[in-house]
C-alpha cells in the first residue's frame, strides 16, 4: 500500500521560518531592555578636594659662580722678580708670600736711612743733655729734635717699601694666575697676581624685569649645580642691582652661599631657582583632575553620586596641583581616578578620597 505525504508549500515554510526568527530578535531586544532598565553599575573613582590659597611659582634663572672675594694683587713698590713661591693653583693662607721681589737701589737707600736715624738718635740725646746743662741754647736742641723725625720718618718710609718688596696674599685664598715672570721688573702699582677667595661664592643671574619685585635681600633661593650632583644649596640674596640691562630688560640679582669644603669653583655653572609668591589666593584642582579633550579642559565633580562636568582653564603647576580658572568651588571634591572615560551625570561610587 502507498501512503502519501503532503507537505506545505515553499513560501509558506520560509514565512514560518522568518516568523521564527522575528520572535527570537524580539525576545533578545525584550530582554536587553530589562537589564538595561535595571541600570549600569556606577563607576568606581577616587576623589580630591579643590583648594583655593595663595601659590608660589617657582622661577629658575641659569648664571655663574663667582668668588666672593677676588682681585689683581699690584705691587707697591718698584722691583724686579726674584722668585714665585707659590705656583697656579696653590691655596695660600692669609699673609703668605707668594711673589718675592728684589731692588738694590732700594735696600741700599733703606741702610743709608738707618744709618742716618742711629746717628741723629745720638745728636738728639747728646744735644740734649748738653741742654740742660745749658752748655746749647735751645735752638739747639730744636733743631736735633727736627733732624732726628725727618729721619725717622725716612727710615719708616723706605723700611714699609723693602717689606713689600714681599707681595703676600691679603685673605686665604688661592693663586690663579701670577702675571709677571722671574726676571722681569714691575713698577709700583703694576698688577701682578691674579687672586681668589672661595670660602664664600656668589651667584650672579639675571632676572626679568616683570619678576625684579619679588627679588628681596636676604629672601632664600636654592642653587644647583649639575657638576656637583642633583641636591640643592641653600642660597641667600644679598644685591639687588637697581638698574636694568636696557638691551635685555633684566636686572643683575647675585645670590650668596657658603662653600667651606671648597666643592663650588669659580666661573661654574649654576642653576638659582627663585620661589615667587602670588598675593592672590587661586583655585587648585589635582593634576590628574584635568581631563584634555578636542572641546577643551574639563574637571569632573562628584555631587550626589553623579559625575558633573566643569569647564576650566588650567594656568601654572604647583607641587603637583595646576591653577584652574572656572566654575568650581573650594572643598568640591574633583575626580582624580577613574575620570577618563565619565560621560556627564553618569553614576559614580567614591571609593576613596586623597588627601
Amino acid at each position: 500500500m502507498t501512503i502519501w505525504l503532503s507537505l506545505p508549500p515553499r513560501s509558506r515554510l520560509l514565512n514560518s521560518v522568518t516568523n521564527t526568527l522575528n520572535f527570537t530578535f524580539a525576545l533578545l531586544l525584550l530582554l536587553a531592555s530589562a537589564v538595561t532598565a535595571q541600570g549600569r553599575p556606577p563607576t568606581n573613582v577616587i576623589v580630591n578636594a579643590v583648594l583655593r590659597q595663595p601659590v608660589e611659582d617657582e622661577l629658575s634663572i641659569v648664571g655663574r659662580t663667582r668668588p666672593r672675594r677676588t682681585g689683581v694683587l699690584a705691587s707697591e713698590t718698584d722691583g724686579k722678580v726674584v722668585a714665585k713661591v707659590l705656583q697656579e693653583g696653590n691655596r695660600a693662607r692669609k699673609g703668605a708670600v707668594i711673589l718675592r721681589l728684589e731692588n738694590n737701589q732700594l735696600r741700599a737707600a733703606y741702610l743709608e736711612a738707618k744709618a742716618d736715624l742711629d746717628l741723629q738718635q745720638f745728636n738728639c740725646k747728646r744735644t740734649e743733655e748738653l741742654y740742660k746743662q745749658d752748655v746749647v741754647p735751645e735752638q739747639s736742641m730744636n733743631d736735633a729734635r727736627y733732624q732726628l723725625a725727618r729721619a725717622q720718618s725716612k727710615y719708616n718710609d723706605l723700611s714699609d717699601r723693602v717689606a713689600k718688596l714681599r707681595i703676600r696674599a691679603p685673605y686665604p685664598g688661592y693663586v690663579v694666575q701670577v702675571m709677571s715672570g722671574v726676571g722681569e721688573w714691575v713698577k709700583r702699582g703694576d698688577g701682578v697676581i691674579r687672586f681668589i677667595s672661595t670660602d664664600a661664592m656668589r651667584v650672579h643671574v639675571n632676572v626679568p624685569e616683570n619678576h625684579i619685585g619679588s627679588m628681596h635681600v636676604g629672601a632664600r633661593a636654592d642653587l644647583y649645580i649639575d657638576a656637583l650632583g642633583t641636591d640643592p644649596m641653600p642660597g641667600i640674596i644679598s644685591n639687588v642691582i637697581p638698574e636694568a640691562y636696557a638691551e635685555s630688560h633684566t636686572f643683575p640679582v647675585i645670590v650668596g652661599t657658603e662653600n667651606k669644603d671648597g666643592r663650588i669653583k669659580s666661573n661654574m655653572s649654576a642653576r638659582v631657582v627663585f620661589q615667587i609668591s602670588e598675593s592672590d589666593s587661586v583655585t587648585l584642582v589635582h593634576k590628574d583632575a584635568i581631563v584634555t579633550s578636542p572641546r577643551g579642559h574639563t574637571v569632573y565633580v562628584a555631587v550626589d553620586g553623579k559625575a558633573i562636568p566643569r569647564s576650566v582653564q588650567p594656568g601654572l603647576a604647583h607641587n603637583g596641583y595646576v591653577a584652574v580658572t572656572g566654575d568650581l568651588k573650594p572643598g568640591e571634591l574633583a575626580i582624580v581616578r577613574g575620570n577618563e572615560r565619565l560621560r556627564p551625570d553618569q553614576d559614580i561610587k567614591v571609593i576613596r578620597q586623597m588627601q
